[in-house]
């Protein structure tokens, strides 16, 4: 379970024991996770969505806290375009990605007037 950038790394390390990153020792589970809960998951550190201007009164998260900590998770400057993969930011995975992945149920949630791209995320994923 993970909330916002905790929830980005439930989804990294899911992604990881799916599909080893080839930097990093694989990461074996003897069978699939029961479930895991994204809260509101920051899985997009762009900041271009329409929501990021629609909601910017109604939360916390805007464009110069999103690249600031993005930066700081990132240890690189925003877009962080050669360090993007479909690790740190499961937006960018490709159909697919998430068909064989080692848990049996995800549940996702957010608030109504989010600015991440939650809901952009489900459609690519499923």
């Amino acid at each position: 379970m993970g909330d916002s950038a905790g929830a980005n790394l439930v989804t990294q390390l899911l992604s990881h024991i799916s599909h080893p990153h080839p930097s990093v020792p694989a990461l074996k589970i003897p069978e699939k996770l029961l479930g895991i809960c994204l809260i509101s998951p920051w899985v997009d550190f762009g900041i271009t969505d329409p929501g990021m201007s629609k909601n910017k009164y109604k939360d916390f998260l805007s464009s110069a806290a999103g690249t600031q900590w993005s930066s700081a998770f990132m240890t690189t400057p925003w877009p962080h375009k050669e360090s993007t993969d479909f690790y740190n930011q499961a937006i960018t995975a490709p159909k697919g990605w998430w068909d064989d992945v080692m848990v049996d149920e995800i549940f996702i949630v957010g608030g109504e007037n989010e600015v991440n791209q939650i809901l952009l995320f489900l459609r690519l994923s499923y």
